[in-house]
C-alpha cells in the first residue's frame, strides 16, 4: 500500500499564484506513483488544486453539521464533499490550542465526517511532555472520547495521525526521535485493534522535513507523514521530495 505524504499548508499562502508556485514541484511523476499525495489547503483553494493540478486535497477544518445551516462562517462536510474533497482534517493541536477545541466536539465533528462520506484525518497526541506511563494513559484517554459512540463500521474510514503538541515546529519543538514515535504507533495500533479489530493506518505529524522523513517512513510502522512548516517553503519541499524518492 502507498504511504500517505499530506503537506498541510495551514493558513498559507496568501494567493493563488504563490499556491501553483508550490504545486508545481508535486507533479514529479514518481514521487505521485510511490506516494499518496495529499494537499491541505485553505477552503479557497481546494477546488482549482483539484481541477488544476489533478493532485488530492483535504480541508482542514469543517463544522459538526454534516448539511450547514444557520452558522455563520462555518463549512459543512457536504459543502466539501460537493467539491470533490473527499478528505478533512479533525483535532489538529493548533485548533486545541488557539481555538479551544475539545475532545466532545472532535467527537461531534467526526460523527459528521463519516456520516457525509468523507474520510476523516484524526489528530491526536499529548499537549506536553509527559513520562512514559503517563502519555500511555493520555493517548488512550483521548482516543476513548475522540471515538466515543463511533460505529465499528465506520472505524476503517479513518485516518489516525499522532501529533504530540510539544514536537510541533512552529512552538520551536525538536522532532521526535523515530523510536518513540515507533513506540506510540504501537501503542495506538494496540489500543484500537482490541477497541475496533482493526489494523488503522497511522501517521505522524510534527517538525516532519527532509532531514528526517526518511527516519520515520523506513524505520517505523507508520502509514505516512503529515508535513507542516516545510510545505510552504519552496527550498523545503524540494529536500522533501529528495528524500521521499530515495527510500
Amino acid at each position: 500500500m502507498k504511504k500517505y505524504i499530506f503537506f498541510n499548508w495551514k493558513c498559507h499562502p496568501l494567493n493563488w499564484k504563490e499556491a501553483g508556485r508550490l504545486l508545481l514541484p508535486l507533479r514529479n511523476r514518481e514521487l505521485l506513483k510511490r506516494y499518496k499525495l495529499i494537499i491541505c489547503s485553505p477552503f479557497i483553494f481546494l477546488e482549482k488544486i483539484k481541477k488544476d493540478f489533478k493532485i488530492d486535497v483535504c480541508a482542514q477544518n469543517c463544522f459538526w453539521e454534516a448539511k450547514g445551516g444557520p452558522f455563520t462562517g462555518e463549512i459543512s462536510p457536504l459543502m466539501l464533499k460537493n467539491i470533490d474533497c473527499n478528505y478533512v482534517i479533525l483535532g489538529h493541536s493548533e485548533r486545541k490550542r488557539v481555538f479551544n477545541e475539545t475532545e466532545e466536539i472532535i467527537n461531534k465533528k467526526l460523527k459528521a465526517v463519516l456520516s457525509a462520506g468523507l474520510q476523516p484525518i484524526l489528530f491526536f497526541g499529548e499537549l506536553k511532555p509527559m513520562i512514559k506511563a503517563a502519555a500511555k494513559k493520555e493517548i488512550v484517554r483521548q482516543l476513548k472520547v475522540l471515538l466515543a459512540g463511533i460505529d465499528k463500521r465506520f472505524s476503517p474510514k479513518i485516518l489516525f495521525v499522532y501529533e504530540p503538541a510539544f514536537g510541533v515546529s512552529t512552538q520551536g519543538a525538536k522532532p521526535l526521535d523515530f523510536r518513540e514515535v515507533e513506540e506510540k504507533q504501537m501503542l495506538v495500533r494496540k489500543y484500537l485493534n482490541n477497541r475496533f479489530s482493526l489494523n488503522p493506518v497511522i501517521l505522524y505529524g510534527g517538525s516532519v522535513d527532509g532531514g528526517n522523513l526518511k527516519s520515520y517512513l523506513k524505520e517505523t510502522g507508520i502509514g505516512g507523514v503529515v508535513i507542516g512548516q516545510a510545505s510552504v517553503n519552496s527550498k523545503k519541499i524540494e529536500k522533501v521530495i529528495k528524500a521521499c524518492l530515495e527510500i
